[in-house]
């Protein structure tokens, strides 16, 4: 995979730190939250890359739930980054984009590079379905911003899976949000989406 063959869209301000902005598995670079982050991000003059997966640009199913090709994706993007002076990175996740980060950092490489990790709507393994690697980034994950009627689990319930095993993440929950952060799980209700962007930028100080 070449960095041509990413979507993205950057902004910086100089290095060595940038942030990097991991979307679901829907919406890619036109979601309207990391549309939000990215806004945020770069009005706070704070250097920032948004991408979206190969699949998405493709505009097909996501593969397999191996995320081979979303760690790819992003370990040519990391790359490209590398020799533009960037050498700290702090990823924001959303729903798998979360996954994505956390299991980066199974790979020592990239846990030297990794400031923190912050999750929007944090996928927790259940059944045959693994979800964020807390033990590989247990020390990494800074804030997660939950939706209190997400299908994976409230803010006490992640906040518990994530000190069972070690990480003293702060969590903050979104009252009436779903894992989208839709209003009490309805498609076409109001999202809770920029409050959710307040806490998690109003948690880091920024």
């Amino acid at each position: 995979m070449h960095i041509n063959e990413l979507q993205f869209e950057s902004r910086f301000y100089g290095g060595p730190e940038c942030y990097v902005l991991l979307p679901g598995s829907s919406g890619g670079l036109n979601h309207p939250l990391m549309k939000m982050l990215y806004k945020g991000l770069s009005s706070r003059r704070k250097s920032t890359v948004m991408m979206e997966y190969p699949y998405q640009t493709r505009n097909s199913a996501p593969p397999a739930n191996d995320l081979s090709e979303e760690l790819t994706a992003l370990k040519v993007l990391l790359k490209d980054l590398n020799t533009k002076g960037f050498d700290r990175f702090t990823y924001i996740g959303k729903s798998i984009g979360g996954l994505v980060a956390t299991w980066l950092m199974r790979e020592e490489i990239y846990r030297q590079s990794c400031s923190a990790i912050h999750i929007m709507g944090c996928v927790l393994s259940r059944g045959d379905e693994e979800g964020v690697d807390i033990l590989a980034a247990n020390d990494k994950i800074g804030v997660v911003v939950q939706g209190e009627l997400d299908d994976y689990g409230d803010s006490q319930t992640v906040r518990a899976s994530l000190a069972l095993n070690g990480c003293s993440a702060m969590v903050v929950g979104i009252p009436n949000a779903d894992h989208s952060y839709r209003h009490l799980g309805k498609k076409d209700a109001p999202t809770h989406e920029r409050e959710a962007v307040e806490e998690l930028f109003g948690a880091l100080s920024i």
